[in-house]
């Protein structure tokens, strides 16, 4: 998710006239793609926070005319701040933070210290946890993430996908997209499924270090034959649209825009109310919420969501209307703006 924000918002800089260059690990799926649509890239691989050698390259490729270093993951964070004590003059530093953890650890001093000049938070939520955590609040701007609801305008293929994974015809499917890591709760994802009609399948797109365990959770008598883990796919916005219900159990999120890829496919969404899950998904509007860590909840919204039509096609309409605040264009256009505060010394506008 952090990746494609990153690549909407270089492609948006370009197409504003904007030259913006990425630093970033060779070979990976974000390099590949900038250089692409040809941003200009730096190498740097990095082997943790305190990378010696990735600052002293990141600071030499800054010193050629950069005015701002964005950085956007934690180890970017802690590079960045180290690479700008070595350039004079130095330059501004903008941090965007994308998860709703409390900042801890022996560099949570440096890394959240007056080195910073704007942290850019993906919601409100997030927000709110670097205030708990100390960092000023004239220093936090709220720009949420953003999609390009035009990607997920293809075909419904439900009956294809049925066959693909050898699913009955009339089989309800429950969808989830994402990492299957701790905070997204991927179990209880599976609980709630469990609690559903032995006809609901659920699709898991994605994956993550419990995959092992949750293989082993959907092979129990209660979910066998029911459950079709899917890894990395290219084809989500196919999967999106083909689906009866998408589902987010996240405990913990900054924001989670697979909802928002969900709403702008036109499937009904049904998550939990985890960190900035509510500023997407107004309750009995453009989705149904339950509360974190509760797969009794979360399966009786999703029970809801799959038996009662006209419910699920009013989320459905209320999902397309709320998404477009939460476009890739408006995530480009306020990131600009906290660009254009730094620069002027000023106050961003939230």
């Amino acid at each position: 998710g952090g990746e494609q924000q990153v690549l909407y918002l270089l492609e948006g800089l370009l197409r504003r006239g904007h030259q913006p260059r990425l630093a970033a690990p060779g070979g990976c799926p974000l390099a590949r793609r900038a250089a692409a649509i040809g941003v200009p890239l730096a190498r740097i691989d990095s082997r943790g926070d305190l990378d010696l050698i990735a600052a002293l390259r990141l600071a030499r490729v800054a010193r050629e005319g950069t005015d701002l270093l964005h950085l956007h993951t934690g180890h970017a964070h802690a590079l960045g701040l180290m690479a700008a004590a070595m350039l004079r003059p130095r330059p501004a530093i903008l941090v965007s933070r994308r998860v709703d953890f409390r900042p801890r650890g022996p560099l949570r001093r440096f890394k959240y210290g007056r080195g910073v000049d704007r942290f850019i938070a993906v919601s409100d939520r997030v927000a709110a946890v670097l205030a708990e955590a100390g960092v000023s609040r004239g220093r936090i701007v709220t720009v949420h993430s953003g999609i390009d609801p035009a990607r997920m305008q293809v075909p419904r293929d439900a009956q294809g996908l049925r066959r693909e994974l050898a699913i009955p015809m009339d089989a309800k499917l429950v969808g989830f997209v994402g990492a299957l890591v701790a905070h997204k709760a991927p179990g209880d994802f599976l609980e709630a499924l469990a609690r559903l009609d032995p006809g609901v399948h659920g699709l898991l797109a994605g994956s993550g270090d419990l995959l092992g365990e949750l293989r082993e959770r959907a092979a129990r008598s209660d979910l066998a034959g029911r459950v079709h883990f899917l890894g990395h796919r290219e084809d989500v916005p196919r999967l999106l649209r083909s689906i009866d219900v998408f589902c987010l159990s996240s405990r913990l999120e900054g924001l989670g825009t697979a909802v928002l890829d969900a709403m702008a496919a036109g499937t009904p969404v049904v998550a939990t109310a985890g960190g900035g899950i509510p500023e997407m998904v107004e309750d009995g509007v453009s989705g149904l919420l339950s509360p974190p860590a509760d797969p009794g909840s979360l399966a009786a919204a999703l029970r809801r969501a799959l038996e009662e039509p006209g419910l699920a096609g009013r989320l459905a309409e209320g999902g397309l209307a709320r998404v477009g605040r939460f476009t890739a264009d408006r995530m480009v256009e306020g990131t600009i703006a906290v660009y254009e505060a730094i620069r002027k010394g000023s106050e961003p506008i939230s």
